[in-house]
């Protein structure tokens, strides 16, 4: 192995570093000069700290629809640029009557039901419920009730449709 130090990229001898260490001390001479740029500066920061931050009402992900509340993102999930772009062209133009989150959805479901064999089906089911009912222990189902208040379906109802409803889609 050659030796670095010997290639004078250490030493005092780099032209390179040289300018380096100059254009430094330029820069920390020229802020001590000029005192009055860096308080018109603080005031552009703090004019700007004052403008008030535009907040999504709805919150993130997509709306909450008749089915599980389980389905529903506490917070938006990140994908890549590729299937982000795709599901949101799908969404605007192919298959308009679907949001981006039900064809993402549709697609993985497509996928299950076509190349996964019916045990490992069965095992990712029984994956998928175990981490549905964590999710429910701090976020549990609501009934579904009408505009009298009556309950149409209670929770323990709406958490078994939800389950045979994926079981349904996955061809178990």
């Amino acid at each position: 192995m050659a030796d670095i130090k010997s290639m004078n990229i250490f030493g005092s001898q780099n032209k390179g570093l040289d300018q380096i260490r100059k254009a430094s001390i330029d820069k920390g001479n020229k802020k001590s000069i000029n005192p009055t740029v860096t308080k018109e500066k603080k005031k552009n920061i703090n004019n700007k700290k004052l403008k008030p931050r535009k907040v999504n009402k709805r919150g993130a992900g997509a709306p909450v629809r008749n089915f599980d509340r389980v389905f529903s993102a506490s917070q938006p999930i990140k994908l890549s640029a590729i299937l982000n772009a795709t599901s949101r062209i799908l969404s605007e133009t192919h298959m308009s009557e679907y949001s981006r989150d039900e064809i993402l959805r549709a697609a993985l479901d497509d996928y299950i039901k076509v190349n996964l064999t019916k045990e490992d089906k069965k095992a990712l089911l029984n994956e998928v419920t175990k981490d549905l009912n964590t999710y429910r222990l701090k976020n549990p189902t609501l009934d579904k009730l009408d505009e009298d208040g009556n309950i149409l379906e209670n929770a323990k109802e709406i958490e078994e449709e939800t389950e045979r409803v994926i079981a349904k889609k996955w061809g178990i």
